[in-house]
């Protein structure tokens, strides 16, 4: 978000001069004068797999790791052509 703004002050418009690329698409992102692009994590997700591979421990039992997919979320922070 901050890069943004500093983009902004030199005269740059995020999206046509400049592509802005963020990570974790907080929920204000997309409320931004300019919606940062951002790769979604699906954190909520995340959470329910710790808790469940914790629990697992916990008793003892035999965990993996797991790995969930994140998906590239377009806003006019990148390049429009």
């Amino acid at each position: 978000m901050g890069v943004i703004g500093v983009l902004r002050e030199f005269g740059l418009r995020p999206g046509a001069d400049v592509a802005v690329i963020g990570y974790n698409d907080i929920p204000v992102a997309a409320d931004m004068p300019v919606p940062p692009t951002t790769v979604h994590s699906p954190m909520f997700d995340m959470g329910c797999q710790a808790m469940d591979l914790l629990l697992h421990r916990v008793k003892e039992e035999p965990v993996r790791s797991k790995r969930l997919r994140p998906h590239l979320v377009v806003r006019a922070s990148t390049l429009q052509e």
